[in-house]
Order: C-alpha cells, then sequence, then structure tokens
C-alpha cells in the first residue's frame, strides 16, 4: 500500500476529528482493581515510561495495564508461599537488573528520573519480580528434573553458537520542539500503512530524519553485538519482514524494519567496549557547519589525526571508552554502523553537531559455560513454563475488575 502525501494524511487521520474535551483523572484514581488492590492511573503511567526506557517504544495501555496485573499476581502468590524480600535482596536485585544494560543502579535511576520515572517504580517492579522468582522456586524446584544427557546436548549447542549479523532499514522521526507531535502522528501513520519492505522505504525516504533517508532507510550488515541492548530487545522478537514497534531513543522515535538474519563463522562475543572520538562543531543546523563536518572527515583518517586537524580550533576532541549499554541509544546506534576510523555526521546536541569517530571496537569472547550453570539455566527454563502455567491460574481465581 502505497503512503498517501503527509499533508493530506494527517488531515484525514486527524483533522476532522472533533476535539473531545480531556476526562480529567487524579493521578491516584483506581484504574482497575486485582482482588481488591488497587492499580492507579500514576501507577499506570509510570509503568509505561519505564517500559520506553527498556525500549518498549510501541507499548500501549492497555499492555502495561497487564503487566501491572501480573505484578499484582506476583505479590498475591509471594503471600500464599510466605514469601518476601529483604533490603539486602533487593538491592541486589536492581543492582543485576541494571548491569543488564550495563549501566549501575545510579546510571540507570538518573536515566529513568530524567524521563519522569520514580526510583519507586523501578524498586517496585524488581520486587515483585524477585518475589515471583523466590515463588517459582519453592513451588516447582522440586519437580523440575535435568539429566546428564540434556546437559550433554545444550553444551554441544552452546559450544557452535555462532554470532550473528542483522540487515535494517531504520525511520528517525525527531521529538524536540517544534517536530514533537507530528512526529508521534507519522508514527501512527507508518504504523497503520506500511505493511512490506517496499512501504517502509517510501516511509523512509518522505519522513526519516537520518541520512539514511537517501537509500530509503536502508543499513549495511551490522554485527548484534554492536547494536544497544534496548534496541536488541526489540530486535529478538522479530522475523525478517516485519516492523518493530516504535522505540524511544534521545530526542527521537526510532522504527526498524528487519530486512534478514544471519549467522556467521565467528562465535558470539560475550562483550563490546568502544573507543570513539566525538567533536562538537557550532551551529549544527547551518549549511557551513555541514560543510565543515565534510572537510574535516576528508581530512582524516584515524582519531589521532583529530588533535592535528583541529589545533588552534574553538572545537575539542573528546576520547570515550565505553560498552553499547552504557551510551545512550542513538550513539550506540550511530557506532554500531562504523567500522574502524569511520565517522558519522547525522546527531545534533543542542545547537551542535556531532561528529563521532570510531577509534576502535574490542570484543570479548566469552568462557564456555560449565555443567553446573548449563544445569541451572535448563532447570530455569523448565521451571518457566511451569510458572507460566499457574501465574494463568491465578489471574483465573482472582477477581479483576476495570482492565
Amino acid at each position: 500500500m502505497r503512503l498517501i502525501p503527509l499533508a493530506t494524511a494527517l488531515a484525514l487521520t486527524f483533522g476532522a476529528m472533533s476535539p473531545a474535551p480531556a476526562v480529567a483523572q487524579g493521578l491516584f484514581t483506581a484504574r482497575a482493581y486485582v482482588n481488591g488492590a488497587a492499580i492507579t492511573e500514576f501507577e499506570l503511567r509510570q509503568r509505561m515510561l519505564f517500559m520506553q526506557q527498556l525500549g518498549a517504544g510501541g507499548l500501549t495501555e492497555r499492555q502495561a495495564m497487564e503487566a501491572l496485573i501480573d505484578d499484582r499476581l506476583y505479590l498475591i502468590a509471594g503471600r500464599i508461599q510466605k514469601v518476601s524480600v529483604t533490603d539486602d535482596q533487593l538491592r541486589t536485585g536492581m543492582r543485576e537488573f541494571a548491569e543488564r544494560g550495563q549501566l549501575t543502579v545510579e546510571q540507570l535511576t538518573q536515566r529513568l528520573a530524567g524521563v519522569g520515572v520514580s526510583e519507586e517504580t523501578f524498586r517496585e517492579f524488581v520486587r515483585a519480580g524477585l518475589i515471583w522468582r523466590e515463588v517459582v522456586r519453592t513451588r516447582f524446584g522440586g519437580r523440575v528434573t535435568v539429566t546428564e544427557a540434556d546437559i550433554d546436548r545444550a553444551l554441544q549447542v552452546e559450544s557452535i553458537r555462532p554470532e550473528r549479523e542483522i540487515l535494517l532499514s531504520e525511520i528517525i522521526l525527531p521529538t524536540v520542539a517544534p517536530y514533537a507531535e507530528q512526529s508521534r502522528q507519522i508514527a501512527d501513520l507508518i504504523r497503520e500503512n506500511v505493511h512490506n519492505s517496499n512501504d517502509f522505504a517510501e516511509a523512509a525516504s518522505r519522513f526519516s530524519a537520518s541520512q539514511s533517508r537517501e537509500q530509503g532507510g536502508r543499513l549495511e550488515w551490522i554485527r548484534e553485538a554492536n547494536m544497544p541492548p534496548q534496541i536488541r530487545e526489540v530486535l529478538d522478537g522479530m522475523r525478517p519482514g516485519q516492523m518493530s514497534r516504535e522505540v524511544q531513543v534521545p530526542n527521537a522515535i526510532a522504527i526498524f524494519f528487519l530486512r534478514e538474519r544471519r549467522d556467521t563463522p565467528r562465535p558470539a562475543p560475550a562483550a563490546t567496549t568502544l573507543d570513539y572520538a566525538e567533536v562538537l562543531l557550532a551551529n549544527g543546523h547551518a549549511p557551513e557547519t555541514v560543510e565543515e563536518a565534510a572537510k574535516l572527515r576528508a581530512r582524516v583518517d584515524s582519531c589521532d589525526d583529530l588533535y592535528a586537524a583541529l589545533r588552534g580550533a574553538p572545537a575539542a576532541v573528546q576520547r570515550h571508552s565505553a560498552s553499547p549499554g552504557q551510551l545512550p541509544a542513538d550513539v550506540a546506534m550511530e557506532l554500531a554502523r562504523l567500522d574502524q576510523n569511520e565517522t558519522s555526521t547525522s546527531l545534533v546536541q543542542g545547537d551542535s553537531l556531532r561528529v563521532l569517530m570510531l577509534c576502535s571496537r574490542t570484543l570479548t569472547q566469552a568462557e564456555p559455560p560449565n555443567r553446573d550453570q548449563v544445569r541451572t539455566q535448563l532447570l530455569n527454563q523448565r521451571a518457566g513454563k511451569l510458572a507460566d502455567n499457574y501465574l494463568a491460574e491465578l489471574r483465573a481465581n482472582a477477581i479483576i475488575r476495570g482492565q
């Protein structure tokens, strides 16, 4: 299906709608009850913001409510099993959760606070998960078995686990003023009208703010290990030919189309460390600044060349070393598509154009898991299936109102 012109689409979709008065709801108005325990408007808004920061940019209000209902059911199961969480266990759980994105608790809570998510929201999310994990262990731990043959088969699969590469297309829609509302409307149009790669390419050419719009949003092959974790999580559940939900990145909405995925002969790395240089050029939107960035790219062949090229200039070279998960998603995504000593001039920070240059990318290979680790993984997988059935039973037996 071809996309209709933006102005026409917006007029048809939004212009014909008569404005309706907003229904004022207090932040602490109950939106649902689970066995008499309220889920408030505030909790619902917080959960949506929280999940968006974890990469669930297209999360609907209904999905957020279902997740909060599950949390209430986890707590109910905890009371049935007489399971609780100590303060030390909670702190450890928060640290482990942050480390999945290669962040500290302080870094994650600061990032969440920046978009209005309270630390209490993060804490209670982790608390519910820890209680549920202990419920599952207590209830099903003795009912799940793993044989030595099971471990042998799993180790054989793990030993040949290859590194994957993905072929993506992207659409980047700015959310800074004055484009935020228009970008959200365009995202809605894309979700409703894009059904295949050709539709996506047309939408990227018309609407995307990324330089890739000139190629219909198409990117070259990218190693999955190079991608920021919050975007990898979105792509992990996709098949080739599918479009992602919206992903919130700094100052933009990102939408991806997975064109292809392939295995490589290389083993999958356990960690990636990026060494990169950054130069900020003032008046980033001005044509002369874009021209200056192009000249800079032509003069340098490595990160070390930047120091000589900018000697005496007001711009300063900043060197950074970090994992993809420690970087803002937009920076991590730009670096993911670069090879060593390549540069990007796609991002703007405030009024400055950001020139990024990848100095090196270091991949650390994982130690092969031992038999005890594999046994634990298999036990968790099998207990997880039993846990899903138990959660469905809890939901069926609960009194849930106002979903």
